[in-house]
């Protein structure tokens, strides 16, 4: 769902969002009103109310007063799935019947157990915080399994990239060269950023959980065998700066009275930081340091092992090395720890592949998501990646935080950058700077030969997926949301029904379509799932076809009726009341309570339609900043597409990525979603 949208939703939408799920399942008005008067109770302390809070407070406490985040029956999770399910056994009524039935023995029987476990473990443990199930919700206790455990790469299966939108034609630039002068003037932002974090001087937006924005400060995620870790460093003074796959740190904080460049080394406590008695490296100084970085790295060899390859392996293999690494000796130690502090890591591309690439355009995508193929690059952990054009986007590690905590920053950063005004972003609070020479220090590895052995092998393991990955973007720019909504139609349903028509059209089927939403509004929310593929998004798509007969007026009234349903199934995805949370952790409970070989649900969770319609052939996300040029992302299934798009005012960017190996095709799929834009524009003028 569109990320930007729900921003800035207001308590009264949320409420009625709430309501609108409740309402879905069959609740009395009765239960509906005490429910909206307990959401605003519980709501209204600090919400919108713009006060700041203090850092241990985002990190540890819910000052916002936000409710927990709910469980849904178990009754109205089985009906919203097997509405999601129908339309891919469209014509095959006997199957359709046999589905319905298994859906029944599972509500009655072994779905009924689970779910009971699952609701008296999420009541003890809002009775006993912080409790041994889950700190904050159902999901928390199991959140980890769905990015920390999984041991593929973080490259092209995990990180998604957002691309800034460059600076107003009145800007001037601080330097000279135009990768400095973006590189430069984004992390003097950032860590303003950072730094009203840090000082409590942080202003919630009203409604939405603040926990990801404190984790924004200095946290890395570290390999670990079966299962990786999160360690925050919010102590943390420096950035790292990588180009020529050489890596460089640049202290960034010092004290605000200090006269002697020595003492910018000196750790400053949280307490210090609180009390505002350090200053930031201007940009200017910023600007200078980073180009010093970039001569030196020209003046230098290329290094004989690049570590920066084995956070785009797999992550088993990377911890094996990373172990090795850290009990090597006290170099490569003091390496990764100053790899993983870093407030940010700056990626300065330097080939010849992205020299001339402008922002929109597929060799830009390509070069955010992935790099050159990893070349410059540290995936484990956020990095901003700017093109020797000066076009820039951030490449962000997704284990602990979404796409509307990153939005936040994004719009305060790129609004500081460019001194741009804004109603609706809040300047970034004044900080005070110094100038003094910061020495830039290079980070050095002393690696072993079976070390470089492993990185030349994720190094050849990465241009290998590289390789293999098709991706696309397609700067629409015939209408975009403004002309979107004259047509009294949900925007993010128009892409959404392009998806699905385009791939009808490529594979002659329906695909199982993933389209993320937030539940931001629950203390320690992060996403479901919006089930778009609905039966009115199928019979729109029939007419679409040309065998169909259908008339321009039918079509019209069909894709208003797939909007109206797409908008009911994302306003109970964003209220927590989806299918895919819940089912997720049914699925594990029943892993955990089996007996030897044989688990609770089997018959239902191991069911070709559940498998069919859980395998998410369109992974898509929405997120429409005007701040934000184009995002993307890898596909998440092999034979699958990762459709990252953007609905803004008066033009729709879309990155398509594939494996082509798959018989997927994104260059095919990127025609077919601009010819059914076209068609749906013709439908509805």
């Amino acid at each position: 769902m569109d990320d930007g949208e729900e921003g800035g939703t207001s308590l009264l939408a949320w409420v009625r969002t709430v309501l609108s799920a409740l309402l879905c399942a069959g609740t009395s008005w009765t239960v509906l009103m005490k429910a909206a008067l307990k959401a605003c109770r519980t709501t209204a302390t600090k919400a919108g109310s713009g006060n700041p809070t203090t850092f241990e407070d985002m990190l540890h406490g819910n000052p916002l007063k936000l409710p927990r985040y709910p469980i849904p029956s178990l009754k109205m999770t089985m009906q919203r799935w097997l509405e999601s399910v129908r339309p891919h056994l469209e014509g095959r009524p006997e199957e359709w019947q046999r589905v319905k039935q298994l859906a029944k023995e599972f509500e009655m029987g072994d779905g009924a157990i689970l779910h009971r476990c699952l609701v008296q473990r999420d009541a003890y443990t809002a009775a006993h915080p912080p409790g041994v199930f889950g700190k904050h919700t159902y999901v928390d206790y199991h959140w980890e399994d769905l990015y920390l455990v999984g041991r593929y790469p973080c490259a092209i299966n995990c990180n998604p990239y957002m691309a800034l939108q460059p600076p107003p034609k009145t800007y001037t630039p601080i330097h000279s060269d135009p990768q400095v002068a973006t590189a430069a003037a984004f992390v003097s932002a950032h860590i303003k950023y950072v730094d009203m974090i840090l000082s409590g001087k942080f202003e919630p937006d009203a409604g939405i959980c603040v926990h990801q924005h404190a984790l924004q400060v200095g946290t890395a995620r570290t390999p670990k065998r079966g299962c990786d870790t999160l360690v925050q460093h919010h102590q943390s003074q420096h950035i790292v700066v990588i180009t020529g796959n050489r890596m460089y740190a640049i202290e960034v904080f010092g004290s605000r009275n200090k006269s002697s460049q020595s003492d910018c080394h000196h750790v400053r406590t949280h307490a210090a930081v609180q009390q505002g008695r350090r200053s930031h490296l201007s940009a200017a100084a910023l600007a200078t340091a980073m180009e010093g970085i970039k001569a030196a790295a020209r003046a230098c060899p290329p290094p004989v092992g690049f570590v920066g390859y084995m956070t785009g392996t797999d992550r088993d293999s990377w911890a094996h090395v990373r172990a090795a690494l850290e009990a090597s000796n006290g170099v490569n130690m003091a390496s990764l720890q100053a790899m993983d502090a870093a407030l940010c890591v700056v990626a300065l591309e330097d080939g010849p592949d992205v020299k001339a690439a402008p922002l929109m355009s597929t060799a830009a995508a390509r070069a955010f998501l992935t790099g050159q193929c990893g070349r410059n690059r540290w995936f484990d952990k956020h990095q901003l990646c700017v093109l020797p054009s000066g076009a820039a986007a951030v490449n962000f590690e997704h284990s602990y935080s979404d796409g509307m905590a990153w939005c936040r920053n994004l719009g305060q950063v790129w609004h500081d950058m460019y001194s741009v005004p804004s109603r609706t972003v809040k300047r970034l609070p004044a900080v005070p700077t110094h100038t003094w020479p910061v020495p830039v220090r290079e980070l050095h590895w002393e690696l072993q030969p079976q070390i470089l052995k492993a990185i030349a092998l994720a190094k050849d393991g990465l241009e290998a997926d590289c390789s293999g990955l098709s991706v696309e973007l397609l700067d629409f720019r015939a209408f975009g949301r403004a002309d979107i909504k004259r047509w009294g139609v949900s925007p993010d349903c128009v892409v959404q029904m392009a998806f699905q028509a385009a791939y009808y059209a490529l594979h002659g089927r329906l695909p199982a379509v993933y389209e993320s939403a937030t539940t931001h509004r629950f203390h320690h929310g992060r996403t479901e799932t919006i089930r778009t593929v609905t039966s009115a998004s199928l019979r729109f798509i029939q007419a679409l076809q040309p065998a169909s007969g259908a008339s321009k007026a039918e079509k019209r009234k069909l894709l208003g009726a797939a909007s109206a349903k797409h908008r009911e199934n994302a306003r109970a995805s964003n209220a927590a009341m989806g299918v895919e949370r819940h089912f997720y952790v049914l699925k594990l409970l029943a892993r955990e309570l089996a007996t030897g070989a044989e688990s609770m649900g089997k018959a239902f969770f191991n069911h070709p339609v559940f498998e069919l319609t859980s395998t998410w052939v369109c992974s898509t996300s929405n997120v429409a900043h005007p701040f934000l040029a184009h995002f993307g992302f890898g596909p998440v299934t092999a034979a699958g597409y990762g459709l990252g798009y953007m609905t803004q005012a008066d033009y729709i960017p879309i990155c398509i990525s594939s494996f082509a190996a798959a018989g997927t095709d994104a260059s095919a799929m990127a025609r077919h979603i601009e010819a059914t834009l076209l068609h749906i524009q013709d439908i509805c003028n």
